[in-house]
């Protein structure tokens, strides 16, 4: 792979090619920061020296400041900080690229070359995907906005570009048709359409479904106790459409997972750049 020597260089096809490369070497997590270690550090390793590219990882950019206002709690306060997974970051530029990852998975144990995986039954794929959503939408906000005053530490950063990526083992939950009644797939759902694409429309806002009679739960008034559970929030609104595709991002083939079917993996990555924002 060819060595990274501007940040303008990191584009979707870069994104897609790192990724590749990772899943020889890992195509399997033991968790979403196993993850996002795994995948800092092949960005690191594939950038050149000489450039000014760093990478970070939690990189705080700022706090709701319409949260934050309304608590008195510092420890209250310090839940609505900001972070996104990685950022890289061109000190020479002052431009950088924002990426949030998602790693869900089903249960499985096996060994793979050596190294003994256990990964748990994180079940809540709905609400997998509506956190998926909520990384989207932050994503979109920061890039190229200098003017949004609610992240106070992109003051001298320009996002020029975000990805948000989606990984499991547990494609086919998230991948296929889901009852609309079920949690809250009915609008925060990442199900292929016919074309295997996923659109996510913008100015349309996306709310939470109610499990009982299909009917989106009003936020002005409290919420009955037995929706207790589905914690409403306000609804998400996009400024512009975006789109995601599932693909692979590994195989791993049953001789080396003894008595389990072939194990693969799911990929899916929302690029938003300041043409789509």
């Amino acid at each position: 792979m060819q060595k990274i020597k501007e940040i303008e260089e990191i584009d979707k096809d870069k994104i897609e090619e790192l990724l590749e490369s990772l899943a020889k070497d890992r195509p399997i997590f033991h968790n979403e920061q196993d993850f996002q270690f795994e995948l800092a550090r092949k960005i690191s390793e594939n950038v050149d020296s000489n450039s000014n590219i760093i990478i970070r990882l939690e990189y705080f950019i700022g706090e709701s400041s319409k949260d934050v206002s309304e608590q008195k709690d510092s420890k209250k306060t310090k839940r609505n900080r900001i972070y996104v997974d990685i950022m890289i970051i061109d000190n020479n530029k002052n431009e950088a690229i924002a990426i949030e990852l998602k790693y869900k998975a089903k249960k499985i144990e096996f060994e793979y070359k050596n190294e003994w995986y256990s990964l748990k039954e994180q079940g809540a794929r709905d609400f997998g995907c509506y956190y998926t959503f909520c990384d989207l939408k932050r994503i979109e906000k920061i890039v190229s906005n200098k003017e949004n005053k609610e992240f106070c530490n992109l003051k001298n950063i320009d996002i020029i570009r975000g990805y948000v990526i989606f990984l499991t083992n547990d494609g086919h939950s998230y991948m296929e048709k889901t009852n609309p009644m079920t949690g809250i797939f009915k609008n925060y759902s990442l199900n292929e359409n016919e074309d295997h694409k996923i659109i996510i429309k913008g100015e349309e806002p996306y709310e939470y479904w109610n499990k009982k009679d299909g009917k989106t739960i009003d936020y002005n008034k409290k919420v009955e106790e037995e929706y207790t559970s589905i914690k409403g929030k306000p609804p998400i609104t996009f400024n512009k459409e975006h789109l995601g595709e599932w693909s692979k991002y590994s195989r791993i083939r049953k001789e080396e997972i003894k008595k389990l079917k072939d194990e693969i993996v799911y990929k899916l990555i929302f690029e938003v750049t300041s043409k789509n924002n």
